[in-house]
């Protein structure tokens, strides 16, 4: 009857370290419509490194994806959040990668969309690494657009994916 106790401990332990593991996701600490301090302290940022184009509607703060999320992948991506009436209206990935990595699951976005939505049928539009163009979907009551380029004359991918939803999506787009 002990072992069979110890045994039953040592599968319920083992089950529990593993649904942990798995659930482990990268957390920005913040949400849509959040005050932008939360956004500041999640990406180790101040006031001071505020972004604020004379030709955008709104501010952005910059980190790059990997300092925020050092195992999601995207090793070239930036994010930005971007900010309006101090609130965070919209959060942006882009990314900036060489053709020749264009099957690295580390640097391209378009990776991570289709092991985070590869059950929605917009990105199961998007065929392989080679297709350019632009997709639209929600999910969570999230809009996602996410444009993928292909630049020639420097062999450069560039992608870019804007996440906001329905009532902040006028203060980004």
């Amino acid at each position: 009857m002990k072992n069979n106790f110890k045994i039953l401990y040592i599968l319920f332990f083992m089950l529990i370290n593993t649904t942990n593991l798995k659930a482990v996701e990268c957390d920005l600490e913040f949400e849509l419509g959040d005050s932008p301090s939360k956004a500041f302290e999640s990406l180790s940022k101040n006031e001071d490194d505020l972004i604020s184009p004379e030709d955008m509607t709104h501010s952005y703060i910059e980190q790059d994806y990997y300092v925020v999320c050092p195992d999601e992948g995207m090793q070239n991506a930036k994010i930005q959040v971007l900010i309006k009436n101090d609130q965070i209206k919209g959060i942006k990935l882009t990314s900036i990668t060489e053709e020749t990595d264009k099957e690295n699951e580390q640097k391209l976005i378009y990776f991570y969309i289709k092991n985070n939505f590869g059950n929605i049928d917009e990105v199961n539009n998007i065929p392989d690494t080679n297709w350019t163009g632009g997709e639209y979907w929600k999910s969570n009551g999230k809009r996602y657009y996410y444009d993928k380029f292909l630049k020639k004359s420097s062999s450069l991918i560039l992608e870019e994916l804007l996440i906001s939803n329905d009532s902040f999506i006028k203060h980004v787009w």
